[in-house]
């Protein structure tokens, strides 16, 4: 089950009001190393399924939603074809982009080594505001009010920072926390001490120091910020560890430079939102979208001794004693053999699964194959791979197209590409790139 809150606006015509001046510009050009081995050429980070839509998808549903009909996405050299692909082809295909009458979304390839700022400079010249999001982001980022507030403040930029407890960012903020005055990681901290300057102090006495917020990487800048600052400091390249810092550690020099006061807003959200940019975020992701966190009620229902509880996904062919529970999510064409069983787990199209197989919290791609007897736990297994009978596989993750040999046990194993065993080695799953 997979569902989106609409929009925050109380009627279409406030939401086209707010939104009508805002230009989206959409990053989905990342590979991520920390999803090895399940990224590759022909399936980069932003189509990675997140309850059998592309993570990306997410994304531009919230801008369908919030009525921002100039949309970019960015892509590189190596995802340019697959993006363009899902983009001109299933997205507007899918059910629930169908009725939002889609606008022709632009898609641009970036330059080798470019990050989002260069690319920002790179796009045509425009007057608008630029919406700046992640293509892996899902959840509720609330795009309509995080435009409105960026408006009403008349900030050069403003961040959106999501409550999570296990953040690996410091945020100073103002008192009241209307204005974001620095980002800082945990290297920046190392001497244990914060350099706070005396002209900060002196303007603001009293300050916040946050540790349980996030920079989910959602920002609207000005069109001064891309058109004018940005031009004129090419060394800037990032927005995340290069602009954003700017811009709240130089205000008062830009205050001159732009006439009037220069600072950045910030607007702080909580409920669900995920960064798909590791394994074990992509299968939390998967197995939470699929229990219906972004709040949709069940599409149907069924009565059980007097109470109405959802109704358990459908499989096209379904073996005797077998069960499918209601918190996971079925694809098209499924089949399942006798005794087999599947909790809070994806299933992607055309799927098949074997007798006595037990599935509980895995993602299993696409045309994949599970054998009889297989037993998989936390496992990712991507489209078109086959697991043969009797593995027991726990936190693994099988890149596509990959067959893992009968009777494999293995915990915390990628298999990457290679079918016969002896020449599989482990993945390094490494830090993810920046590319935002």
């Amino acid at each position: 089950m997979v569902v989106l809150n609409e929009t925050n606006a109380s009627d279409a015509g406030e939401s086209l009001a707010v939104t009508a001046g805002v230009k989206a510009v959409v990053f989905a050009g990342g590979q991520g190393s920390r999803l090895a081995p399940l990224v590759t050429e022909d399936v980069p980070k932003s189509l990675l399924p997140v309850a059998n839509r592309p993570a990306l998808f997410y994304s531009l549903i919230a801008l369908l939603r919030a009525h921002i009909d100039n949309i970019t996405v960015v892509t590189s050299a190596a995802s340019f074809a697959p993006v363009s692909e899902y983009l001109k082809g299933a997205f507007l295909d899918d059910a629930l982009v169908k009725p939002l009458n889609p606008p022709d979304i632009a898609i641009h390839e970036s330059a080798p080594g470019d990050d989002t700022a260069d690319v920002l400079r790179e796009l045509p010249p425009s007057s608008m505001d630029y919406l700046v999001l992640s293509g892996d982001i899902v959840g509720d980022v609330g795009v309509h009010d995080l435009i409105r507030h960026h408006q009403l403040t008349n900030a050069v930029c403003t961040t959106s920072l999501h409550v999570n407890e296990d953040a690996d960012t410091y945020v100073l903020t103002t008192e009241d926390e209307s204005r974001l005055l620095g980002l800082f990681y945990g290297t920046d901290l190392d001497s244990g001490t914060l350099g706070v300057p005396g002209r900060l102090l002196k303007r603001f006495p009293r300050l916040r120091l946050r540790k349980d917020v996030a920079d989910i990487h959602a920002y609207v800048l000005s069109a001064w910020t891309v058109e004018k600052l940005l031009e004129a400091r090419p060394a800037i390249s990032s927005v995340r560890y290069d602009l954003v810092p700017y811009l709240a550690r130089r205000y008062l020099k830009l205050a001159r430079e732009k006439g009037e006061e220069v600072f950045v807003g910030m607007r702080i959200v909580d409920g669900f939102i995920e960064r798909v940019n590791s394994v074990s975020a992509l299968l939390a992701t998967n197995i939470a979208v699929a229990k219906g966190v972004l709040n949709a009620p069940p599409a149907k229902t069924e009565k059980s001794k007097g109470k109405v509880k959802p109704a358990a996904p459908k499989l096209a062919k379904k073996g005797d004693k077998t069960n499918v529970g209601v918190e996971c999510a079925v694809g098209a064409c499924v089949e399942a053999g006798d005794r087999t069983s599947v909790k809070k787990s994806v299933l992607g199209d055309g799927v098949i699964l074997g007798k006595q197989v037990k599935l509980n919290g895995c993602v299993v791609g696409k045309d994949a194959e599970i054998a009889d007897g297989c037993n998989l736990n936390g496992t990712f297994v991507s489209e078109g791979s086959t697991i043969e009978p009797g593995c027991k596989l726990k936190d693994c993750t099988i890149a596509p197209g990959v067959t893992v040999p009968e009777d494999t046990e293995a915990s915390g194993r990628a298999f990457a590409g290679i079918s016969n065993e002896e020449d599989e080695d482990d993945i390094d799953l490494g830090d993810d790139i920046t590319f935002e």
